[in-house]
């Protein structure tokens, strides 16, 4: 097990570093065909909350059109892809001109538009634009600490505008809006040359823009002061409401030759977070020791008790020893005594393996390729989808924990598919109301709500039941000890078996073994980056799986020898504790890094950490659990029972 983590963690890191390659058709555009930028919703890291680019007086077209392709994962997420006047003809460069005409370039700001533009400023909101299925990305540069040099640093999307600096005396606070945008498209041929194979064929690999503040709109010529689009409140008499000032918007178009493949096209996105690369890597190495020192102790720790223990238990010289029991061997007619709350136990394992395999599909689908940046909102969508089918998978675990325990309930599997998803969506639809009355473009209409509780209750539901009736036809798993009528006594117990203790000792355990990765995953997720850390994600996933395993073996052994036989739920309780500190962890990230400025984006956060934490209670404690059934039945199948 060790070794076979080691070898996976080893390529998994070597992953990250090779770039993104993606399992999509190569898309051939003709030389001077027309084409045109999308714009999707307006983002901002100090704002949970997408809105709509048009909701901003931008120029717009005559008629609005929204992506028909739009997946569920999109329309969750808050993706509203809508049509612009940004046009030009495929690797023809054009000078700077109105966005669709002058008439429709020049806009009028009224006082009610310069308070939103303020706004969005003040929170930071970036505009986004896509050509090709890649986001629209702005340079800038940073120090390299680790080199001492410089390397480009790439952002998704652009300001809206920017705050100067206000001067001592200065009461006004002026703003600049940002009118001016030269696009870069990256292209490159099929046969690698910047003039092509004669087919008239390029494809996109690389889709950039500067954007930039014009009086005039178009930039000024060189040696001539250009102030820019500057305003502020006092530019408008607030007592006419025709009140207005003009805005020219603008833009040019490049074509640049870069000799790279479609399959590495991604690679900007993938090097737009070099520091995060850095960091992640050095942290999953450390996880990583603390994963290879735990498991030499607990190797260590077990196998040398344990074979002292077979050594004595098995021995038929040592007469004493055979006439005597003790130690774990002492609790052998109860160790496979049914659990109190044998049902609930059930349902909850059932959850989990549901929620384990959505997580690993979703992994080992994203390491092959087919979740790219490209493809947004695919891996939610994916995510939901796959959870649906696994229900077969959650009401034959049930079932068939339910036959093991003798208490076949057609309640229980029902109850599984019910609980977790229930509070989701519970939580989901707090959150829709907060976002409708914000007008967020993730506030989601009856379409949406009727694909989700289609998903629930016309596949889910069906296959919970589907999985539990082939369970319930099965003989039950038949433990290798029977256990007595009359349970044994369990003897006093130190306050280190006790419930608390075996909540938080062994979660903290795993919690500080992969904190220090945190910080980067949980921005990442949040921020809709997950593309960029597939490998890392991975990798700790493993390592946390491991940890559990360990931890829970641990556990259930000590208890074991101080002759207690209730291991079922201890086996589950003892991996609690990890999401119960993820959970605080991600309340203090938000409050100390997130630094958000509303009330309804730490909601959101809270919900989507609330959601996790529960996650990562479920799964470790299915993983805590299945750990111990296998080692429980495998050192009781080893010795000799008289």
């Amino acid at each position: 097990m060790m070794k076979a983590t080691v070898i996976a963690a080893t390529v998994l890191l070597a992953g990250p570093a090779t770039g993104y390659v993606t399992l999509t058709q190569e898309q051939d555009l003709k030389v001077g065909e027309p084409d045109a930028v999308w714009v999707n919703s307006m983002r901002s890291l100090y704002e949970a909350v997408p809105l709509d680019y048009y909701d901003l007086p931008y120029p717009r077209p005559n008629s609005i059109i929204q992506d028909p392709s739009e997946n569920l994962g999109q329309l969750l997420m808050g993706d509203k892809l809508q049509n612009t006047l940004y046009s030009f003809r495929i690797n023809e460069s054009k000078t700077c001109q109105f966005v669709g005409d002058k008439k429709k370039g020049t806009v009028k700001i009224f006082w009610d538009d310069a308070k939103k533009f303020i706004s969005r400023i003040n929170s930071k909101y970036r505009v986004h634009m896509m050509y090709q299925a890649m986001d629209l990305l702005t340079e800038m540069v940073v120090a390299d600490k680790g080199m001492q040099t410089d390397h480009p640093y790439y952002q998704k999307g652009f300001q809206i505008g920017g705050k100067y600096t206000m001067a001592e005396g200065e009461k006004v606070q002026k703003y600049y809006l940002n009118n001016h945008i030269q696009f870069t498209f990256k292209y490159n041929t099929p046969n690698g040359k910047p003039e092509g194979d004669g087919s008239g064929k390029v494809f996109i690999v690389g889709f950039n823009a500067k954007v930039s503040s014009h009086a005039d709109g178009c930039p000024t010529k060189k040696g001539r002061p250009d102030p820019g689009w500057v305003f502020d409140e006092t530019m408008w008499n607030k007592t006419f409401p025709n009140s207005n000032r003009e805005v020219k918007f603008t833009y040019e178009v490049f074509w640049e030759h870069k000799d790279a493949q479609w399959s590495g096209r991604f690679s900007e996105y993938i090097s737009s977070l070099p520091d995060a690369h850095l960091e992640m890597t050095d942290n999953i190495k450390q996880s990583l020791l603390i994963m290879l020192l735990l498991t030499a102790i607990v190797a260590w720790i077990l196998m040398r008790t344990l074979h002292l223990d077979f050594n004595r238990y098995n021995n038929p010289d040592n007469e004493e020893e055979m006439r005597e029991e003790v130690g774990w061997k002492l609790v052998h007619t109860d160790v496979f005594r049914p659990p109190n709350h044998p049902n609930q136990l059930a349902a909850f394992v059932g959850t989990g393996v549901q929620l384990t395999g959505m997580v690993v599909s979703a992994i080992f689908f994203s390491l092959i390729g087919f979740v790219s940046p490209g493809a947004r909102g695919n891996i939610l969508a994916m995510m939901i989808f796959i959870y649906a089918i696994l229900a077969i998978a959650n009401g034959f675990v049930c079932g068939t924990l339910q036959m093991t325990f003798n208490v076949k309930q057609w309640k229980t599997p029902i109850a599984s598919a019910i609980i977790y998803p229930g509070v989701v969506f519970i939580l989901w639809g707090i959150t829709e109301c907060f976002l409708a009355a914000k007008h967020a473009t993730s506030a989601v209409g009856f379409t949406v709500l009727f694909m989700l509780i289609a998903q629930w209750w016309g596949i889910s539901l069906p296959l919970i039941v589907l999985g539990a009736s082939i369970a319930y036809k099965r003989p039950p798993v038949t433990p290798p000890i029977p256990y007595r009528t009359i349970a044994k006594q369990i003897p006093p117990q130190s306050w280190i078996f006790s419930t608390p203790a075996i909540i938080f000792g062994p979660g903290l355990v795993t919690f500080v073994a992969v904190f220090l990765e945190l910080k980067v995953i949980v921005s990442a997720i949040w921020q809709g980056r997950m593309y960029l850390l597939f490998g890392y994600i991975a990798i700790l996933s493993l390592l946390v799986f491991v940890i559990v395993a360990e931890v829970t073996i641990v556990v259930i052994y000590y208890t074991l020898i101080y002759e207690d036989y209730r291991w079922w739920w201890k086996s589950v309780i003892c991996n609690i504790g990890a999401g119960v500190f993820f959970f605080l962890w991600c309340v203090y990230f938000m409050f100390s890094s997130l630094h958000f400025g509303s009330l309804i984006s730490h909601w959101l956060f809270f919900c989507f950490a609330l959601i996790v934490s529960l996650a990562i209670m479920v799964v470790g404690g299915t993983i805590g659990f299945y750990s111990a059934w296998w080692f429980v039945t495998k050192i009781y199948n080893a010795i000799k029972i008289e």
